[in-house]
């Protein structure tokens, strides 16, 4: 047994928040939420009883009798449903399971953290929950799951009993087929890499020139991107998953999550800040300032590409691609087919102020003696509240002949529409 009873208590969520960052995007729910939800975003659900019991305050979005029962909420309507230390106070915790199956999405998660028999206190035993009606081991839920519920891919089952940990975690992905998987079981790759990239399109697009390279090495390549950057590579053959980091750290909370992710690989490559913080400085860095030979001896010539191959010590051999579908790739020719001769498309900004080109408008009034007449294509980028109004939309387009690209561009050019995703 592991459980202490001079360990801290309650909160038991905060234990396991960095590893349900896969599962949290979009719409979630926290059941049984307590004194604090999980993750800020997630709407809180409690009846209060903690608080009756043991004095601990509640902060719930939504106070209920029961978690057993949730007609407030649709069928299907919900990304993720985590619940932590609840269904043990659930007598019956079958109807309990069917009824926030009910709830998820397919393709969405069930996300359950439970104390484990094995190493907290059972019913009676000294130190015991007074409220517990059950004492579950994994496989208590697994057969559970496996009763008038449909299909699932079990993608977690952890026993969790290192440090202050009592409990395991199980993670339920929702499949209309009615199989039952448990990808869980499958062996662990031989050789592991963790690569960072946070940023938009172009940042993921660079990555992939590397994440080619370590695939090539034998490595089972993890991404930990932002949403841009996994529609840039959901389709590239040499990633073999994709993280998704929700919008829910600041700098310091980023900075945790990551050194608890690190040791779970043989090798981990966080290519964050080698082009922002070094090669593109901003104004406001005193590295901005230096002259042209300081900063080619403090950071060499190197290129945005050349800068990532070598902080992740692979060669200077130039792989980036990006993979499109079938659909796609048919859209994207039939729309080039519309236009005769050459399409020149310039993406003048990035995700950050550091990578706007300085030469835009120089590049705008040159474009009529290098490009066709009509065929200047614009793309703005931003995450930024100072780039200006004019700019602040992240599609393709194409303006009339009657209208200007931007208030910075001297180009007519005609209507038409070219896909983000194709890049």
């Amino acid at each position: 047994m592991t459980w202490r009873a001079d360990d801290p208590q309650g909160n038991e969520s905060a234990k396991v928040r960095h590893e349900l960052v896969p599962y949290i995007r979009g719409r979630c729910l926290d059941l049984g939420c307590g004194g604090e939800k999980v993750w800020p975003h997630f709407i809180g659900v409690d009846n209060g009883l903690d608080a009756k019991l043991f004095g601990s305050p509640i902060k719930a979005d939504m106070m209920v009798d029961s978690c057993e029962s949730l007609p407030v909420f649709g069928t299907e309507q919900f990304d993720c449903v985590y619940s932590s230390h609840l269904l043990e106070h659930i007598v019956d915790f079958e109807k309990a399971l069917a009824e926030w199956w009910r709830l998820v999405k397919p393709g969405g998660y069930l996300a359950l953290y439970l104390p484990h028999r094995d190493h907290y206190p059972r019913i009676g035993q000294p130190g015991a929950n007074p409220d517990h009606k059950h004492d579950f081991a994994p496989e208590d839920i697994i057969n559970a799951m496996g009763v008038s519920i449909g299909g699932w891919d079990l993608e977690r089952n952890e026993t969790r009993s290192g440090g202050q940990e009592y409990s395991f975690l199980q993670v339920y992905r929702k499949r209309r087929d009615g199989l039952r998987l448990h990808p869980w079981a499958q062996e662990r790759p031989a050789k592991t890499v963790g690569v960072v990239r946070m940023g938009a399109l172009g940042d993921a697009l660079w990555a992939s020139s590397v994440i080619a390279h370590l695939k090539d090495e034998g490595y089972h390549v993890t991404v930990y991107a932002q949403e841009p950057g996994e529609l840039m590579l959901r389709h590239d053959p040499h990633v073999d998953r994709i993280i998704v980091i929700p919008p829910v750290y600041d700098g310091a909370g980023l900075v945790s999550y990551f050194l608890y992710e690190a040791p779970k690989y043989d090798r981990w490559e966080n290519l964050i800040g080698i082009v922002e913080t070094r090669l593109l400085p901003a104004a406001t860095d005193v590295d901005f300032w230096r002259t042209d030979a300081q900063r080619k001896r403090l950071f060499g010539p190197h290129n945005y590409l050349e800068a990532l191959h070598d902080v992740a010590g692979v060669p200077h051999v130039w792989r980036q691609k990006f993979y499109p579908t079938r659909e796609e790739a048919a859209w994207a020719l039939a729309e080039r087919a519309k236009f005769d001769g050459p399409v020149a498309v310039i993406a003048p900004t990035g995700s950050t102020a550091s990578k706007w080109w300085p030469h835009v408008q120089a590049c705008r009034r040159a474009a009529p003696s290098w490009a066709p007449p009509g065929r200047c294509a614009r793309r703005w980028r931003s995450r930024s509240s100072r780039m200006p109004s004019s700019a602040r939309n992240r599609s393709w387009s194409m303006r009339s002949p009657s209208s200007r690209c931007s208030r910075w561009c001297s180009c007519r050019t005609p209507r038409t529409a070219i896909s983000p995703s194709i890049g």
